[in-house]
């Protein structure tokens, strides 16, 4: 029997509000070598260490590889204090 440890999985979690998502996503795919744009309309990168998804004006980001603090550092460029949310 496998047995689940929530120890050794990680998964975080950082939206952004922008008004120009697809710098964002060309962040994501820049900072995960194996992420490629998907979707007809290259709205969502999915990736070996994240996923992110953009829509209605924000990007979402997921990993379960990284922590929210290392994906806001990653992101860095694109969040002020007034754009953060959880």
């Amino acid at each position: 029997m496998i047995t689940f440890n929530p120890r050794k999985w990680i998964m975080a979690k950082l939206t952004i509000i922008t008004d120009h998502p697809a710098e964002v996503l060309r962040r994501a795919v820049e900072a995960d070598t194996s992420a490629f744009y998907a979707g007809a309309d290259c709205r969502a990168v999915s990736g070996g260490r994240l996923t992110a998804e953009a829509g209605y004006g924000e990007v979402t980001i997921r990993s379960n590889r990284m922590t929210e603090d290392e994906l806001r550092e990653i992101f860095a460029a694109f969040l002020t204090e007034s754009k953060i949310t959880k």
